[in-house]
This record gives structure tokens, C-alpha cells and sequence, in this order.
């Protein structure tokens, strides 16, 4: 799927291939920072083009997820979207509730399938987080997971090079 939307997205400046790919639900980061790395850009741009991308929907997610939620449940296509995705936030409600903000980062920040930046912010806006607490730990969730993905690019591209 990576290679689809690299190949779609052939032509672009390689930093703004890379923003795009981190603002993608379930690649975020986790994907541009090796697509990055693989695009030879120097690492310290692409960790910080990563994280701004990967960011740039988090405001938005958190502003809107919960009026949307509230308005579009009984729709017919949006409906069982947002009620799909409810019920997956919701499934780490109780070790977010009991770790707050901590729990958050960390969640965001260790780069497992499922978790991420648009996860975190679909959770902290299920559970109507203050907005401003929930983007700080997602944001420093998201610098932890960029920390530690430019490190195993770092590896696997030497790795690859030996």
C-alpha cells in the first residue's frame, strides 16, 4: 500500500511527499521517516517535516471529532464510521483515563500498529480532554515515535548499505 501512495505522489518535492504521508491515518510517521530516510533527505529534515505533517491534522481531529460525532451519528455513511471508530478509541479509555496525559504520550509515542497520532487524538476527543493538554502529550508522542523511527531507519539503512 506505502508504494501506491509513493508512486501517486511521484513528482513531488521529496519533503512534501514525505509531509504527506505522515499526515496519512495509520501510516503517519511511522511510514514517512523510512520513505524519507529511503528518499535520501538529510534525517534531522525529515524528522521534523514528519512531525509537522503527522501533526497538521491534530488540531482538527480534537476541535472537531466530538461536535461531528454528536451531529453525524445517525447518518448513513458517516454514522457507522464514527461509531466504528468510537469503539476503537474507546477500547484504551480506562489506561488513558487512569494515566492522563502520560498514558497519551506514550501511547502515541511507541510506534505500534494502532497506535498514533490520529488514534491518540480520536481518544482524547472521545473522552473530551482539555485541548490543549491532549495536543501537548500528543505532540510529544509523536516527537517520541520520530525519535525512535529515525533510529531504525538509521540502523536499516545501514544495514541495507554493509
Amino acid at each position: 500500500m506505502l508504494q501506491h501512495v509513493i508512486d501517486a505522489l511521484a513528482g513531488l518535492p521529496r519533503e512534501l511527499i514525505v509531509i504527506l504521508i505522515a499526515a496519512l491515518p495509520l501510516v503517519e510517521l511511522r511510514g514517512a521517516i523510512p520513505v524519507g530516510v529511503a528518499l535520501k533527505l538529510p534525517l534531522l529534515a525529515v524528522f521534523v517535516i514528519a512531525i509537522l505533517g503527522n501533526l497538521l491534522p491534530i488540531p482538527f481531529l480534537l476541535l472537531l471529532l466530538t461536535p461531528l460525532r454528536r451531529v453525524a451519528n445517525d447518518w448513513p455513511f458517516i454514522g457507522p464510521i464514527m461509531r466504528w471508530a468510537e469503539r476503537r478509541a474507546l477500547r484504551h479509555r480506562e489506561s488513558i483515563e487512569k494515566g492522563g496525559f502520560w498514558a497519551l504520550l506514550l501511547f502515541v509515542g511507541v510506534p505500534l500498529p494502532g497506535t498514533g497520532a490520529w488514534t491518540g487524538a480520536a481518544i482524547a476527543a472521545f473522552l473530551e480532554m482539555r485541548f490543549w493538554r491532549a495536543f501537548a502529550a500528543i505532540f510529544l508522542g509523536v516527537c517520541l515515535a520520530g525519535v525512535i523511527m529515525a533510529i531504525l531507519s538509521q540502523l536499516g539503512l545501514m544495514v541495507l548499505t554493509a
